[in-house]
């Protein structure tokens, strides 16, 4: 597989697995919205070639966002298309916002399966949200909207949860499983329980699972202005797609 194939592959497994309330699609390109809740749910993919002038698909754009009172945001790759939308943006007025770093490992390599207690469930249940959502300071406002783009998540998920020995939630974290890839996202620890090897237990027992049905790759991204991978992520010796890295624009105006 080439490296834009790979790029425009695992971007679409990716907004698969982290969809958004709505989506338009001009031309080639995929614009997405979800009430303003992160920026991936909320950006233009140009994943493939839009048909028109490129000027007027910019402006297209912008109105759809303004009109929901959004800011514009373009999310690029070395696939975008047209190759020079870097530049037009630039050139309008567009200002660089962050990046994030995709990375992929064979399932091969992941070790044996740990020994600690793991609720899992192919669908979120209340404690599991909760959880999720203390323990990555979600809004109040915000959660119906996080609700809303996990229940429309159409692959399969695994969304797992691990206790101590007493009982006590540990860490949660949310699996996405499509054409043999399986997505790692919103792994999080419990601040009183880090740097005791639950993300990375959690993890392990995901993937260990996953293997056993055929699963080959896991994906796994961040971003890379804002945060580091974390301890249970860097363990896990990651290799990173070679031009996957994605780079976020905005209007100055929204930055």
């Amino acid at each position: 597989m080439s490296d834009i194939a790979l790029i425009r592959k695992i971007e679409t497994l990716s907004m698969n697995a982290q969809p958004a309330l709505k989506t338009v699609e001009k031309g080639g390109w995929i614009l997405r919205f979800a009430n303003g809740y992160t920026k991936r749910a909320n950006s233009i993919h140009t994943l493939y070639p839009s048909c028109g002038e490129l000027e007027k698909n910019i402006e297209a754009c912008e109105q759809m966002y303004r009109r929901q009172n959004l800011p514009v945001v373009y999310k690029l790759t070395a696939a975008a298309c047209p190759s020079d939308l870097d530049c037009s943006l630039d050139a309008k007025g567009y200002d660089y916002i962050g990046e994030t770093s995709v990375q992929t490992l064979s399932l091969s390599q992941i070790g044996e399966r740990p020994k600690v207690h793991v609720e899992s469930s192919h669908r979120q249940d209340r404690k599991w949200f909760d959880h999720y959502c203390h323990w990555n300071h979600v809004r109040e406002a915000d959660r119906q909207t996080l609700k809303q783009l996990f229940d429309n998540i159409a692959a399969e998920t695994c969304y797992m949860l691990i206790t101590d020995n007493y009982g006590n939630p540990c860490a949660c974290g949310l699996g996405v499983i499509e054409d043999r890839y399986i997505g790692l996202f919103d792994i999080v620890t419990n601040k009183k329980e880090r740097k005791q090897g639950y993300g990375t237990q959690l993890i392990n027992i995901c993937f260990i699972g996953e293997k056993k049905m055929g699963l080959t790759l896991l994906t796994c991204k961040w971003s890379e202005k804002t945060s580091q991978p974390s301890h249970s992520i860097r363990s896990l010796a990651l290799k990173k797609c070679i031009h996957t890295g994605t780079e976020s624009k905005a209007e100055t105006s929204d930055v």
